[in-house]
């Protein structure tokens, strides 16, 4: 057994006290505040934050879709994970750093190409929204690999003095082939920071179609 399940007595009492540790670790509504976020199939939270026009399309699995974006390290001040200022780890279609302004990232949804989080909460977005996804690290919602996946690194233990397992290359842990992934290697560095934390993905729909 295992410390979770020495604290509660029921299903009831184990499940609340998950979602209470849950909110401690990923942020929560404060006191009296109702909710801003709705969660994909698989529990990952998004928000609006501008909406879309419907007459010009709405994403459904299995389009393509044309998106610009920006992946966030969320403030500490962020109650629910989602809201207020966040830092930019790296971008597309903004002229920050990977590729030119008004580039976008084209690929269908539904189809495991994105982090899962993405790939879900980007189902229902209209054509001119941007919405607001939380990627967590756990529950296969982001880019880390599961089980154990960091190599050892043997030269930095020997060039310390100290046995090779005391250093592991946790860049090994990202799974390269989900998008949205870094270009630029500044904005590489970053992210391998960081990427086993819960980040944001702001996503604006510029269209739909290849």
């Amino acid at each position: 057994m295992n410390k979770a399940a020495l604290d509660c007595r029921s299903r009831a009492e184990c499940e609340e006290l998950g979602l209470k540790r849950e909110e401690e670790k990923y942020g929560m509504t404060s006191p009296g505040q109702e909710k801003t976020y709705k969660l994909t199939p698989s529990k990952a939270r998004y928000k609006d934050v501008k909406a879309g026009d419907e007459s010009a399309g709405v994403a459904k699995v299995g389009d393509d879709v044309k998106i610009r974006y920006r992946v966030m390290r969320s403030g500490k001040r962020s109650y629910d994970g989602l809201s207020g200022e966040a830092t930019t780890l790296f971008s597309l279609g903004y002229g920050e750093d990977d590729g030119p302004k008004e580039a976008t990232l084209n690929a269908p949804i539904g189809q495991g190409r994105f982090v899962k989080a993405l790939d879900e909460a980007l189902v229902g977005m209209a054509v001119g929204g941007v919405r607001r996804i939380q990627v967590r690290p756990d529950y296969g919602l982001g880019w880390k690999k599961e089980g154990k996946c960091a190599e050892a690194i043997g030269a930095v233990g020997m060039v310390a003095g100290l046995p090779a397992a005391g250093a592991e290359r946790e860049s090994d842990c990202i799974d390269t082939a989900l998008l949205p992934q870094p270009i630029d290697w500044d904005a590489k560095r970053r992210f391998e920071r960081r990427f086993d934390e819960a980040l944001i993905v702001e996503a604006e729909l510029m269209g739909l179609g290849k």
